[in-house]
């Protein structure tokens, strides 16, 4: 339901911005054309000049608005969004990030703003989905029923590396060697134990 809401918001959002860009573009067009043909007054072309500067001003303010109540309503559902599964969270990305881009062409620079609130949100989300997932594998390790086995000594040195985070680093036959050197007068084969 959340995603529905805030995708009519970006479409109405959109159409309102939309009008408010061929109004700007038709007071700017028809000042222009007065500027050109009918003015040789330097005083009247001034505040028609000024009058552009201040329509275009119109146009920005209305994008930067429609950002800043879009990013509020991002942060007030900060709860839903963080609860959504990885298939609407990839929805949600794609509608803002469409949002985005159109609200861009029309001002001419980055909506950093609603960037940088969905890049929070997605934080977020992922650090949410990595908590939840995390409990899942301590509750399921937990309540595993863990057994010696013997394993041979590569793969002892393999879990050693991937227990130290050295899983992918290049191989040496110094390690292999200086392990079996160190563990052959303990215990003739290695035993694989669970870890804290």
């Amino acid at each position: 339901n959340f995603l529905l809401c805030l995708n009519m918001c970006y479409e109405h959002v959109l159409i309102a911005i939309n009008k408010s860009y061929q109004v700007c573009t038709y007071i700017s067009n028809y000042l222009n054309t007065r500027i050109t043909n009918e003015i040789t007054n330097q005083l009247a072309e001034n505040e028609l000049t000024n009058l552009l500067d201040i329509n275009k001003s119109c146009l920005l303010m209305s994008c930067e608005l429609s950002q800043k109540s879009i990013t509020q309503l991002l942060s007030l559902k900060k709860d839903v969004i963080i609860r959504l599964s990885i298939e609407k969270i990839k929805i949600l990305w794609e509608k803002s990030i469409s949002f985005i881009n159109e609200i861009e062409k029309y001002q001419n620079k980055s909506s950093y703003i609603l960037r940088q609130s969905l890049y929070t949100q997605t934080k977020s989300f992922l650090d949410f989905l990595h908590d939840s997932y995390k409990t899942k594998l301590v509750n399921t390790l937990d309540n595993e029923r863990w057994v010696q086995c013997d394993v041979s000594i590569d793969r002892q040195i393999n879990i050693n590396k991937l227990v130290n985070g050295k899983l992918f680093i290049n191989n040496n036959n110094d390690e292999k060697i200086n392990y079996m050197d160190s563990h052959i007068n303990s215990q003739s084969t290695n035993s694989l134990t669970s870890l804290d």
